[in-house]
């Protein structure tokens, strides 16, 4: 006589596997390739990931022998029962994490496969690269707390203006304002156009000067 848990067995194996599982489970064969060895000046990639999830992204890679970096800062004070709380830190880029490997298709087949991967900046082909020494300064200027939310700042930006980016990942380049800030210190959004279409990216004032 066949038992229930037998039949229940029975119908859980039978459950197809969904796509993306099934793709993410191929394509774990490649994840050796991600401990390939680099120059120390090799560029770094920038990987889109699951808002909130940057920190997960940047253990599980660590654990897989990636070498990752996802900059962190200080946030927003605030403020409950009359009384003002520390700031909590937080992370700078967000929806964005900083890896560094061999450029492959193994490899990027292989960081696909990392729960709340989205994709990486640019194509597979032609990712967008950020050298080290750009990293090297993000590296400093957030340990030294310049991009801390609270950090006061000379600058306010209305939506609709064009600044350039000074400092980041995306430093050099110009985009578009799309919230206005005249406090002096905290975020910004700016549209900037990227592979033939516009990226929003948070960022702070200090981050951005104007044209």
């Amino acid at each position: 006589m066949t038992t229930y848990g037998e039949i229940a067995a029975n119908a859980f194996e039978a459950v197809p596997e969904k796509f993306e599982d099934r793709m993410r489970r191929i394509r774990r064969q490649y994840r050796s390739r991600l401990k390939q060895p680099v120059a120390a000046d090799a560029p770094w990639f920038v990987l889109c990931v699951r808002t909130g999830c940057e920190k997960c992204v940047e253990a599980a890679l660590s654990e897989a022998g990636v070498d990752v970096f996802v900059p962190m800062r200080k946030g927003k004070a605030r403020k409950r029962r009359g009384r003002w709380l520390p700031p909590k830190d937080e992370v700078l880029m967000v929806g964005y994490v900083l890896i560094r490997c061999v450029c492959s298709n193994e490899t990027m087949n292989a960081l696909m496969s990392f729960e709340h991967v989205a994709g990486i900046l640019g194509d597979w082909e032609k990712p967008f690269a950020v050298n080290s020494e750009k990293v090297s300064k993000i590296r400093c200027k957030a340990g030294s707390g310049d991009f801390n939310y609270e950090r006061p700042v000379d600058i306010s930006v209305k939506a609709g203006e064009i600044v350039r980016i000074a400092c980041g990942i995306f430093s050099g380049l110009t985009g578009e304002v799309v919230t206005s800030n005249g406090t002096g210190k905290g975020d910004v959004v700016v549209e900037v156009e990227m592979f033939g279409q516009k990226t929003p990216a948070i960022l702070p004032l200090a981050m951005i000067e104007k044209l």
